[in-house]
């Protein structure tokens, strides 16, 4: 068996996180319903600079603002997420949905 040094090994880590990290976006987006694409197409993978083994799933809110197909450039994925009266919205908890759903 051959003995990795530790860069190797870090390497095998990050390459793991990564694989981890995309498997819980792409669950991520395929769990959000989908009305324009611009909520699931808003849900990116950061690894945050100067960080080792650290991974980011989540709705980049500038990404959802900015989005063209978002008429109110506001970012509505809490109320999404936790519901809102105003809009009827009864909430979608999609986090617990997407890591029950990864594992």
């Amino acid at each position: 068996m051959k003995k990795t040094g530790w860069s190797e090994l870090d390497d095998i880590i990050d390459d793991e996180l990564d694989k981890y990290a995309e498997d819980v976006q792409t669950t991520m987006q395929s769990i959000v319903h989908v009305k324009t694409g611009n909520l699931r197409d808003s849900i990116t993978v950061e690894n945050p600079e100067g960080t080792q083994m650290e991974r980011t799933v989540g709705v980049d809110a500038d990404k959802l603002e900015s989005d063209n197909r978002n008429k109110s450039s506001y970012d509505y994925s809490l109320p999404y997420y936790y519901g809102n009266r105003k809009t009827s919205w009864t909430g979608h908890k999609f986090l617990e949905e997407t890591m029950n759903a990864v594992k």
